[in-house]
């Protein structure tokens, strides 16, 4: 078995097919995935996907010529993959249109399995509303993949936020569904230092707002965990910088190429963050959403958001943060009691 390990959000399910069959061999584009596959201590082989279109620093024209390079080497591993398996795996069908592409021609010549670790099946989405600069970027970005790659993807997404994502439904496939970290043993799991008063922060870059905005909900989310005398242990998205003050005020910085799903949440007395995947996962552990203080109600960011947080009815939304405060001060009272 071949299996394509595309984010952080399928290692889980990565781990689990790797230890069932020391045979399975992995490709992934993303070094992060790459430094922690290749760290747990199993044995199977994990091949990291270099595209020279990814490279920084390109000229426009270095681009496009980087992506026929990457195109010739998906087709020569087409080849090599055909000939070793007759099954492959993949995890996510947003935002990664090289992956896409071998994808869709592995389909014709071996069997396709989709474990959708992402769980929202993209919607075209009109390109008459795309109006927007972003909208309008995304919309070019997806003419030069197809004539790069043909014509297997679709924009989804919101108006302001477009993505662009594989049709599904020009793809022979079948799908499973995702694997539980229960199946897993350990030593495979990160295991922060935590306390009766240790908080979990989960941070990643601006989001749908500006720097300031960004750095002022932060910062004052850090000033009220720290007067509710909270230990704070930080977890990052892998491709956002934590700022100055907030590796000032963490405990523990989690490493960036270990996922949220494999950190130990045992002994935490929360979660929180603003959106994404992380928060809209059930946990014993409570989980907290600042996207009500963070995002103005109505926007587009706000909604694609909120469509994905609602999977997690436990997740609690303070408006203020001074009710925020209220909350807190109770939790840590209740943890120093307990």
């Amino acid at each position: 078995m071949i299996v394509l390990s595309q984010s952080a959000l399928d290692l889980i399910s990565t781990l689990n097919l790797m230890s069932k069959d020391p045979n399975t061999k992995v490709y992934t584009p993303t070094r992060e995935n790459y430094q922690y596959l290749t760290d747990v201590g199993l044995k199977n082989e994990v091949v990291l996907l270099d595209f020279s279109s990814l490279a920084p620093a390109q000229t426009r024209l270095e681009w496009f010529r980087n992506l026929y390079r990457d195109r010739k080497l998906l087709d020569q591993l087409v080849e090599e993959i055909r000939f070793e398996t007759d099954e492959v795996v993949f995890h996510s069908y947003d935002n990664d249109p090289r992956l896409g592409y071998l994808i869709q021609r592995l389909s014709l010549c071996c069997d396709v399995i989709l474990i959708d670790v992402l769980g929202l099946k993209p919607k075209t989405l009109n390109w008459r509303i795309l109006t927007s600069k972003s909208g309008v970027r995304n919309l070019l970005y997806a003419i030069v993949m197809t004539i790069i790659f043909g014509p297997i993807f679709l924009v989804s997404g919101a108006p302001s936020y477009p993505i662009l994502s594989l049709n599904l439904a020009k793809l022979q496939h079948q799908e499973r569904l995702p694997s539980s970290s229960s199946d897993l043993e350990d030593h495979l799991f990160y295991q922060p230092l935590v306390s009766e008063t240790a908080v979990l922060l989960l941070y990643a870059g601006a989001f749908g707002v500006g720097e300031e905005k960004h750095h002022e909900v932060f910062r004052t989310l850090v000033e009220i965990l720290q007067k509710c005398n909270f230990k704070i242990i930080v977890k990052s998205h892998p491709q956002s910088e934590i700022p100055e003050y907030l590796e000032m005020a963490a405990s523990e910085i989690v490493p960036k190429h270990v996922p949220f799903e494999l950190v130990r949440l045992e002994g935490l007395s929360l979660i929180v963050g603003v959106s994404g995947a992380t928060l809209a996962s059930a946990s014993d552990t409570p989980k907290f959403s600042l996207l009500k203080i963070y995002n103005d109600e109505g926007t587009d960011f706000y909604e694609l958001a909120l469509s994905q947080l609602s999977k997690n009815p436990e997740l609690n939304y303070p408006l203020t943060f001074d009710e925020f405060q209220v909350t807190l001060n109770k939790i840590s009272r209740g943890a120093h009691n307990g």
